[in-house]
């Protein structure tokens, strides 16, 4: 039989009565390494037997501690969803966009449904989870993933002025870096991940942020080429799309950079368009009107992406174009 130390136990019963009771995380598996889990459950069941944990290494989560909550859960699956046939995880039209035929999961459309405090309905997709769901997306050990709005713009016609006067494009093309294009990123929380040329890609926390950064830069761009005379005007496209981006160091890959420089591609000189990810993340945040332009398909891109043009943008194309 093991012998617990008196001792120590009155200290983690102390240890665990100073804790804020809001800060109290029972998944942390070194507690159960020795008795220290003990008082911590002991006060839970006594102060919050069902417990909000918002900050723990797995994410929030909810503990429940005492033996008939505990026991109701467990044999109430249609309330609970603890019986895989009534249960899953619950994702958006758009992260289903994002990880179909990535994930090898059996994924259910349930309908537009109605969500509390939002203002339109949603389409909501359920995912049935069992041991036998993987992941099948491509595995790299150099590699990461995580969500982010990708801009992508570049200098419309920009050959031709070369052609006209290199010298006078490539001192105007710096101004525009490093009068407008950086300090606007650097303004909206976002990151110049890499420039070619005359076009450039960066990446923003939220859609919101990466929109608000067009419409600036544009707004700009724009005022300082009204005064010129059209064949000498140096107009940018841009085009914004959010979603998972591969991070290989300072660099991103992956298809939603794709689908930016892709919607770029569409836009005429002086315009932003956007794809559906991104209008439904900033339609209800940034006072602009959006042209719905419908579902385009996109060079090198698997299925038609629906684009809308941001308010003040001359009209998109239709068709894809180098």
């Amino acid at each position: 039989m093991t012998e617990i130390n008196i001792a120590s136990g009155s200290a983690s019963t102390a240890r665990a009565e100073n804790i804020p009771i809001d800060q109290i995380d029972v998944s942390k598996h070194e507690l159960y390494e020795s008795t220290e889990v003990l008082p911590l459950f002991a006060r839970l069941r006594r102060e919050a037997p069902v417990h909000y944990c918002a900050n723990s290494a797995f994410g929030p989560y909810w503990s429940i501690t005492k033996h008939e909550d505990i026991m109701r859960v467990d044999t109430d699956p249609v309330n609970f969803s603890s019986d895989i046939k009534n249960g899953g995880v619950s994702i958006s039209d758009d992260a289903y966009r994002q990880i179909r035929g990535k994930v090898d999961f059996i994924v259910e459309d349930i309908g537009w449904r109605s969500l509390k405090n939002i203002a339109n309905p949603m389409r909501v997709w359920r995912i049935q989870i069992s041991g036998a769901a993987r992941s099948v997306a491509p595995r790299t050990s150099r590699m990461t993933r995580r969500l982010a709005a990708i801009l992508v713009a570049d200098v419309a016609g920009f050959t031709s002025l070369v052609k006209a006067d290199e010298t006078d494009a490539l001192e105007r093309l710096g101004a525009l870096r490093y009068e407008i294009i950086e300090p606007n990123i650097t303004r909206h929380a976002g990151r110049l991940v890499r420039v070619t040329g005359d076009g450039f890609l960066a990446e923003f926390p939220s859609a919101v942020q990466a929109v608000a950064c067009a419409i600036a830069i544009q707004a700009e761009t724009e005022q300082v080429a009204a005064p010129l005379n059209d064949n000498v005007k140096m107009r940018l496209r841009v085009g914004v799309h959010a979603g998972e981006v591969m991070v290989e160091g300072e660099d991103l890959a992956g298809e939603s950079v794709y689908i930016a420089s892709r919607l770029e591609s569409i836009t005429v000189p002086g315009g932003i368009s956007i794809s559906r990810a991104v209008h439904d993340q900033v339609r209800d945040r940034i006072n602009v009107c959006f042209d719905d332009k419908g579902e385009i398909p996109l060079k090198n891109i698997m299925r038609p992406i629906q684009v809308f043009g941001v308010s003040g943008a001359k009209q998109s194309k239709t068709t894809d174009a180098d």
